[in-house]
């Protein structure tokens, strides 16, 4: 069951509290005290933009709490967003990186999403670049949100705002957890991620997009897409290798759309702006088991089948050539140092990524997961993959195929919904 609950902490007994102390402590107390809550919407923050050389207390406690305790906090990233930079970047605590921060977007003239004027940009700070996480719809001019004032029980008020945006992320949180036991606050922060659509490309301003879903399309998979999940931990400096259920003898010569998102939990070092994330994890995909790349200097690589092409790898092998210790992948594969994991989001702790590809090329295909940790953090790395396997033009069923050729995989139970009417005299 999913029950909402609200905690006062607004306003401060001190005027002067402009970073918001008092209401931090308050949560401090509420978060380890309540175990039966999972997910935590924050409609409020300090003014003001974030800053590269300084994390806010707000935002280091929600990251730490998220951390320590497994909660899935959900902020507003703040409603300045029509003020010229840099005072149009998000507040904090939307920049936490363990957690959502929520815009808000709303229709140009021709109907297209855009962001809302108001809504704040990013980007974030090191360890969660995209922000805003997600975007949601938090009223505009023509279509404001409708409320009941607290003083007059009788009078509407017409609002707008990334405060309504972010409740509506939080409730498809909730509601995933609700549905499903086996589920985290992790797998449902990596959920929403993977479901989010962008109108063009991830940016600045609508993030990954928006979650046009409800939550039964979120969690179903239909006949010709399937979703596989993948919840687990592991250390830094070690590798786990998570396969890629694609049928090996399915009929069909058309493209394949995989697509995946990775979520991870951090441990943080506000001492260290930089380097405030101490974990990540490097993703590394490979299409096709049997095929490795040979080498030999001052000649050029050669990539081949180590079946089909038994015989020319044998004569390779004799005139020199070295195999590869892994099958080709689709990534860069070279030692990356510390300033280029930075300039490609190496230490975020959000992945998202998709390619497509001919059905011929793929052969158990597979990705590996790699742990990196700094600041001498020898923490495990809790993560969540959610990986989309989509063939729309397959004559069979995807879904039925990958469940006969793969056993091991278990279809996950899900809570439907009862609507009860009752009236109300």
């Amino acid at each position: 069951m999913v029950c909402v609950e609200s905690f006062r902490v607004l306003p401060t007994s001190d005027p002067a509290d402009i970073e918001l102390y008092e209401a931090i402590d308050i949560v401090e107390e509420v978060v380890p005290a309540r175990n039966d809550i999972n997910v935590y919407n924050f409609s409020f923050g300090p003014s003001g933009p974030i800053l590269d050389d300084e994390v806010s207390r707000f935002t280091y406690v929600l990251d730490e709490l998220a951390w320590n305790y497994r909660k899935l906090f959900v902020v507003a990233v703040g409603n300045d967003g029509n003020l010229p930079a840099p005072f149009n970047r998000i507040q904090s605590p939307s920049d936490i990186v363990n957690g959502l921060g929520v815009g808000a977007y709303t229709y140009d003239q021709n109907n297209n999403i855009i962001r809302a004027p108001y809504s704040c940009v990013g980007a974030g700070r090191e360890g969660c670049k995209v922000k805003p996480d997600l975007v949601a719809f938090g009223g505009d001019d023509n279509r404001p949100i409708h409320l009941i004032s607290a003083i007059n029980h009788q009078e509407k008020l017409l609002s707008m705002g990334t405060s309504f945006s972010a409740p509506v992320i939080a409730s498809k949180a909730a509601e995933i957890l609700g549905r499903c036991d086996k589920f985290s606050p992790l797998v449902a922060r990596a959920l929403l991620i993977h479901s989010a659509v962008h109108p063009s490309s991830i940016d600045l301003e609508l993030g990954y997009g928006v979650i046009n879903q409800t939550v039964d399309e979120i969690l179903n998979c239909s006949p010709n897409k399937v979703t596989i999940i993948y919840a687990s931990s592991l250390s830094p400096a070690s590798y786990v290798k998570l396969p890629i259920p694609f049928p090996k003898n399915i009929n069909y010569n058309g493209r394949v759309k995989i697509s995946w998102s990775i979520a991870v939990l951090s441990n943080v070092n506000p001492l260290h702006v930089e380097d405030y994330t101490n974990s990540a994890i490097e993703d590394t995909f490979y299409p096709h088991d049997q095929k490795y790349r040979f080498t030999k200097k001052n000649n050029p690589n050669k990539i081949k089948d180590i079946v089909i092409d038994a015989d020319e790898i044998r004569l390779l092998l004799a005139d020199g050539y070295s195999k590869s210790l892994l099958p080709v992948s689709k990534s860069v594969d070279t030692l990356k140092t510390e300033q280029t994991r930075r300039k490609e989001l190496k230490w975020d702790t959000v992945v998202k990524k998709w390619d497509s590809l001919n059905a011929s090329s793929l052969k158990n295909p597979f990705l590996v997961l790699h742990g990196l940790g700094r600041n001498g953090s020898n923490d495990r790395i809790d993560y969540a993959v959610v990986l989309t396997i989509s063939v729309p033009g397959y004559k069979g069923k995807l879904y039925e195929d990958i469940l006969t050729e793969y056993p091991v995989l278990e279809p996950i139970r899900i809570r439907s919904i009862n609507e009860i009417m009752i009236t109300i005299s």
